[in-house]
């Protein structure tokens, strides 16, 4: 009996080392399957991150270009609201009806305000446009 034991020992031990190696390998060819597949999904995270932050920066240019353009915009009717307070209070030297047979008709005001802030509008948008 005692030699029936080491014979069965060692034929266990004779196949037992190239089962092992066997089922180590695939255990390795399957992390490094695993390891390879996270290490594409990382590069697609940071593709897309980074398509966000050009988008990003896409919109941060068109939103300060909106801003610029507001800001003058904002500037020039200042400066026309300036003019026209400094036409008021220097032009007044006669009576006031003689002003207001002097004054054009509040439809001419609108109509050439009108005129001249789409004039300015789309000179604007031919700049920007052309900045592009």
């Amino acid at each position: 009996m005692g030699q029936d034991l080491v014979a069965l020992v060692a034929v266990l031990m004779v196949f037992s080392v190239p089962i092992a190696a066997i089922l180590t390998t695939h255990h390795r060819k399957v992390l490094e399957l695993k390891l390879r597949l996270q290490g594409q999904g990382s590069e697609n995270v940071r593709s897309e991150v980074e398509a966000l932050r050009h988008e990003v920066r896409a919109l941060r240019d068109t939103t300060m270009q909106y801003d610029l353009s507001f800001d003058a915009a904002l500037e020039r009717m200042e400066s026309r609201v300036g003019g026209i307070e400094r036409a008021g209070t220097t032009g007044v030297t006669g009576s006031a009806a003689s002003a207001a047979n002097n004054a054009p008709s509040s439809a001419q005001n609108s109509y050439v305000s009108s005129a001249a802030s789409s004039s300015t509008y789309n000179d604007e948008t031919a700049t920007l446009r052309a900045g592009r």
